[in-house]
């Protein structure tokens, strides 16, 4: 009876490492960035920072930002609480590593450019077009300073 309490009390303790690693919510969705058409929504999206701010001589503005992506999952949570359970906490020496290897930090980077009034032009992400109805349009690649350098 000594035994089965202290696997079940060891199990408790070591239950959640992996569970609270897969319930960790940081970041946004990639939807929600998708959505933002003004300076103030790209602002204001949760772990996000300007890399980049260049004003132009006519007034216009271009900015890269840094935002994160959504991270964290209740689903999996959920499996890895009944997982621990199931084996008595014996899954946490595996589901701990797998989250932790799943929780890498995953980032967009979005410029956008804006006219003097501050409405928004054109949107990117890396290399897409941010489709925000009829305000964002897929702006032409610039041309790398390599390149111009090689003409």
């Amino acid at each position: 009876m000594k035994k089965v309490l202290s696997i079940a009390l060891v199990s408790i303790v070591l239950c959640g490492c992996a569970v609270s690693q897969a319930a960790k919510k940081r970041g946004v969705e990639l939807a929600e960035v998708m959505n933002c058409n003004t300076r103030t929504c790209f602002l204001s999206l949760r772990d996000s920072t300007i890399l980049l701010s260049q004003k132009g001589a006519d007034g216009s503005m271009s900015e890269t930002y840094k935002i994160l992506l959504e991270q964290g999952s209740a689903g999996r949570a959920v499996v890895h609480g009944l997982l621990d359970i199931a084996t008595l906490g014996v899954w946490e020496l595996a589901g701990t590593p797998i989250e932790g290897s799943m929780n890498k930090d995953e980032f967009a980077i979005v410029t956008a450019n804006y006219d003097k009034n501050n409405n928004l032009i054109t949107a990117k992400i890396g290399d897409r077009a941010v489709p925000n109805g009829v305000n964002a349009s897929s702006p032409a690649a610039p041309a790398s300073p390599d390149s111009e350098a090689k003409k």
